[in-house]
């Protein structure tokens, strides 16, 4: 299991406990409108918060807590994805194994916030966002806080 899939399962396990109504959203290409495959990519959950919104979630591992980094094109097509859906996305980023607390950041967040830089490997295109901006939410907070 890739730490990938196990940040999905501890983040599954979090809404879960919390009681958040959600969608795990299949990452298979045929799930997915043709209309969409070139255009946009899609969110790993679609969570209901009370009173507030659906937002869409992009669950991300990180081990080094130096700065985020999105990668460009990502960060774009997630942007196309708010604007066909209307609906939008924030990244809960985990930095530990023990997934005892989210950084929350929003996709518009790192459009604004983020420093573009390039990749020394491959010239890849990416922000980096400093972690600070993050909102942070502990295992038993509720997603209401990072909207305030």
């Amino acid at each position: 299991m890739s730490q990938l899939d196990l940040s999905e399962i501890k983040f599954k396990e979090w809404l879960d406990k919390k009681n958040y109504g959600y969608l795990h959203i299949s990452q298979d290409p045929t799930t997915f409108s043709k209309f969409f495959r070139n255009i946009t990519k899609r969110p790993d959950f679609l969570v209901v918060i009370p009173s507030i919104s659906i937002i869409a979630v992009d669950v991300k591992f990180w081990k080094k807590y130096e700065d985020f980094c999105f990668d460009e094109k990502e960060v774009k097509n997630f942007s196309a994805f708010e604007r066909y859906s209307k609906i939008s996305v924030w990244y809960a980023i985990a930095t530990s194994k023990r997934f005892a607390t989210w950084y929350w950041i929003s996709n518009s967040e790192v459009l604004e916030k983020g420093v573009p830089k390039k990749r020394k490997s491959d010239n890849a295109p990416f922000f980096a966002v400093d972690p600070l901006i993050a909102k942070q939410v502990g295992h038993n907070d509720g997603i209401d806080r990072i909207f305030s």
